[in-house]
């Protein structure tokens, strides 16, 4: 959601998700008021993800998230006539100190948005959760792995661990271990056929480790032997994790500027397997699954309707193949079958209609990964 804008009745750019930011589905992301951290009607409530002025109006108004152009999500309360602000029907008002809370999501705020309490209290997040695995001691021996830690995405029993698009994840590991004197610690993980081992640091009975896990490696299950050491004996203890499932791509081009051209002719922006050159996209694979490319027009203007069936798009710059589309207003999907790590052109050919009165033709194209199953 990085770059994804809250517009509200008193401005179209009232606040602005930073860089880098990143959502996925069960979490939650706070945007607040300047001063929220020091002037919050609870103390107890969590801190904000992202703060930043805003001004919001209490009666008659509304917000929206964006994505560039594109409204994702809406809600408003009272009179409201930006039709960007609101979903079907408006909400109710609500008493000082509620708040609108979405019970579900028909695309009408009148139905979807009941007043509630207002609860900002810590929520699961998509950060790292410490969980605790406690270990008994070995029957007869004289090592006792007290418990192992592992930075954990999620909150679901056990650990799971969410890809990072496009670069390596790393993985910390705690290990609280005792022994008959002194106890040395070491591991290894087999992935994509290869073994790889990880060093540990010591501080009193606890041992800090980590290891890291690229955004291509397989998604599954990934067992971690732990191997211990002291003067009398040697053991060794599996833990598991799963590595979880992404669909993420990647373009080198977000604005593509074309040739001049006259009315009647095609004008061409072929694509390439360079991210280098910025003016011919190149779409990467940045998850760990392989994926179709969905493909549809946003909008396109001049400041008369640009007819979208004009256009084409082709992931291998040949505009007659498979892998070409004529785009529209809904997805449309090709199945390219790209796999992790690999990159595929994205070309554009235009036509443009005799009767096209002169001026800038602007538009936005949307790109989706698309699962293989």
């Amino acid at each position: 959601i990085s770059g994804w804008i809250i517009k509200s009745e008193g401005s179209a750019r009232d606040a602005t998700i930073p860089g880098n930011t990143m959502l996925f589905p069960g979490d939650y992301y706070l945007i607040v008021d300047a001063n929220w951290t020091t002037q919050r009607d609870n103390p107890s409530w969590r801190n904000a993800d992202h703060e930043e002025a805003i001004s919001l109006y209490n009666t008659d108004s509304g917000v929206a998230l964006k994505n560039g152009s594109i409204v994702i999500d809406a809600v408003s309360w009272g009179v409201v006539t930006d039709p960007e602000l609101v979903e079907g029907t408006s909400a109710n008002h609500t008493q000082p100190g509620n708040v609108l809370l979405r019970t579900r999501d028909t695309n009408n705020n009148a139905e979807d948005f009941i007043e509630a309490a207002a609860d900002f209290n810590e929520r699961p997040q998509n950060g790292r959760v410490e969980f605790e695995i406690p270990v008994g001691g070995v029957a007869n021996g004289s090592i006792t792995i007290h418990s192992v830690i592992l930075t954990d995405d999620l909150s679901d029993p056990g650990f799971q661990i969410i890809p990072n698009p496009g670069r390596n994840k790393t993985v910390q590991i705690i290990v609280n271990a005792t022994g008959n004197g002194s106890l040395t610690l070491s591991g290894e993980i087999e992935k994509q056929e290869e073994l790889v081992e990880i060093s540990f640091t010591q501080n009193g009975t606890l041992y800090s480790g980590s290891f890291d896990m690229e955004y291509s490696d397989d998604p599954g299950l990934y067992t971690l032997v732990l191997n211990a050491q002291d003067a009398s004996q040697t053991i060794r203890l599996n833990t598991t994790f799963e590595y979880l499932s992404l669909i993420a791509l990647s373009i080198d081009a977000s604005r593509l500027t074309f040739p001049a051209a006259n009315p009647g002719s095609l004008v061409t922006l072929l694509g390439d397997n360079d991210e280098q050159t910025l003016n011919a996209a190149t779409i990467r694979n940045i998850g760990n699954l392989p994926i179709h490319i969905g493909l549809s027009a946003a909008a396109v203007s001049n400041n008369a309707q640009f007819p979208v069936s004009q256009i084409s798009c082709s992931l291998d710059n040949d505009f007659n193949s498979p892998l070409s589309i004529t785009l529209g207003n809904t997805i449309q999907v090709i199945d390219r079958d790209l796999q992790p790590s690999q990159t595929t052109p994205l070309g554009f050919r235009v036509s443009i209609p005799q009767s096209q009165q002169s001026g800038l033709i602007s538009g936005i194209a949307m790109i989706t990964g698309v699962a293989t199953e």
